[in-house]
């Protein structure tokens, strides 16, 4: 299997994670996510190695008519003289000569040369595979931090309208409030990991 460079590597997780971004950000009410297909579609439309993949098939096809190719023919020229003091005749010969592959190498390399297409053709749709099972991971660990980041949210909306009830309850003298300082500890540790700024 073809090696992917490390650096490659890195711009793909790179757009990736860039990708990812918008589905952890904070959003518009209009604006929806994107799902999975429009999420690989993105993707691939910046995949890094899509033109090398292409270059390599490519590449690989050239060697097929290359291999297909017949020997050139070749024509000579010749001149002889022997007896030139002595008055005779010069003889020109034209010679063609055009090599015949008899063995069938030659069909066997054109075949060699089709089977390395195949190969890296599949070769190529094997990385791209891997790129977006490695984008799709990222996509949906993404997800899944947004979607806690909603539960936490939604959980810290609670507890602040527990405390604030809490609150009027024991001014009103209508609770104790020995409950109330373990509640309000527990609204500031929740405000310090959703932002440190809120804890303050």
């Amino acid at each position: 299997m073809t090696t992917v460079p490390a650096a490659v590597w890195r711009h793909c997780l790179l757009l990736t994670l860039v990708a990812s971004i918008g589905l952890v950000l904070p959003r518009p009410a209009a604006a929806e996510p994107l799902d999975e297909r429009a999420f690989l579609r993105r993707f691939d439309a910046y995949d890094p190695l899509a033109a090398a993949r292409a270059a390599r098939v490519g590449v690989a096809r050239a060697e097929v008519a290359a291999a297909a190719v017949q020997p050139d023919p070749k024509l000579s020229l010749d001149r002889e003289d022997a007896f030139a003091n002595a008055g005779g005749m010069p003889e020109n010969s034209v010679r063609l000569a055009w090599p015949l592959d008899l063995s069938g190498r030659r069909s066997l390399r054109v075949r060699a040369a089709e089977a390395q297409v195949q190969a890296a053709a599949r070769d190529g749709d094997h990385q791209r595979h891997l790129l977006r099972v490695q984008a799709l991971g990222r996509y949906r660990e993404a997800a899944f931090l947004r979607q806690r980041a909603q539960w936490a949210a939604t959980a810290l909306a609670m507890l602040e309208q527990a405390v604030a009830a809490l609150r009027l309850r024991v001014a009103a003298r209508q609770a104790a409030g020995y409950d109330l300082p373990r509640l309000e500890l527990e609204l500031a540790r929740w405000r310090h990991e959703r932002d440190p700024a809120m804890a303050a």
